[in-house]
């Protein structure tokens, strides 16, 4: 095994590594918070969602769409990873335990915190294609809810309303 090599995998271990980490504190910050099934379905959204958001990061980088990065685009990356990846991903998946009677189905907090978190635009597309949740309608109307406060924060963050402070790199 060369040089390059040897840096490579010495590279790609660490990266594991970070990555396997990461996801065990944030595990046990959300352990505390709620239950171990949502805190494992939440970790796994969340670290999906920064995953997809690096890659769309490095996918701009590569086709030259910008030259430095700040805060808005790190978080508009983040959301198009939440709403194009995550948040279909686990409807699809809840949809399809729904339909097998798995017992171990994902939680309607861990739902609904994606939608909280960005998502609840993908979150009503998904429901009306699934046909999941569709009948439940105190699940509906909080993901309403939640896209008009996710269209109020993101009408603020585009146009820097003031208890909004958004920090440049």
């Amino acid at each position: 095994m060369d040089s390059a090599q040897s840096v490579l995998l010495m590279q790609i271990i660490a990266g594991l590594s970070t990555g396997l980490l990461s996801w065990g504190m944030l595990w046990l910050i959300l352990r505390a918070l709620c239950s171990r099934v949502v805190a494992v379905w939440l970790t796994n959204g969340l670290i999906l969602t920064a995953m997809i958001a690096v890659l769309i990061i490095r996918l701009g980088f590569t086709l030259k769409l910008y030259d430095q990065l700040d805060f808005r685009g790190v978080s508009v990356a983040a959301l198009m990873g939440l709403n194009l990846v995550v948040v279909p991903l686990f409807y699809w998946l809840d949809k399809r335990k729904a339909r097998l009677q798995a017992a171990i189905r994902i939680p309607e907090a861990v739902l609904h915190c994606l939608s909280f978190s960005g998502g609840a635009a993908s979150a009503l597309i998904c429901q009306k294609r699934f046909h999941h949740k569709t009948s439940k309608q105190g699940f509906r109307r909080t993901t309403w809810g939640a896209l008009i406060l996710n269209a109020a924060l993101f009408y603020g963050f585009l146009y820097g309303l003031p208890f909004i402070k958004i920090p440049v790199w």
